[in-house]
């Protein structure tokens, strides 16, 4: 919109929506061409998201046809999909903070005592 009313690059131009006052918010090309380039990242992972939702869709009606298989791949999303996320907080807790100093928990302690 800045670009139609002969403000190019002038991204705190009231425009069709206003988010506020911005000040200096003047950006140089290769600035913009970096979320250029951001932009075509994000397409390509969403056109992969979207093409690997498809070929697994069409692999669930082909093959997970009995109960007994549904059951089962509930199980082993499930099963991942808690492992996964237990894990990554196993491994991120190994370095801490304690009293300002850095210190590395021994791995028999990573796990908290119920």
């Amino acid at each position: 919109m800045s670009w139609y009313e002969n403000h190019p690059g002038n991204m705190s131009y009231d425009g069709l929506l206003n988010f506020g006052s911005f000040d200096n918010l003047n950006y140089e090309l290769p600035e913009l061409l970096i979320f250029v380039v951001m932009g075509a990242i994000g397409g390509l992972l969403g056109a992969f998201f979207n093409f690997t939702n498809h070929k697994l869709t069409v692999f669930r009606m082909r093959y997970l046809n009995t109960p007994w298989l549904k059951v089962a791949e509930v199980l082993v999303v499930s099963a991942v999909s808690a492992t996964i996320p237990l894990c990554m907080v196993l491994w991120s807790t190994t370095v801490c903070q304690h009293g300002g100093q850095p210190y590395t928990v021994p791995h028999t302690d990573a796990l908290p005592r119920w």
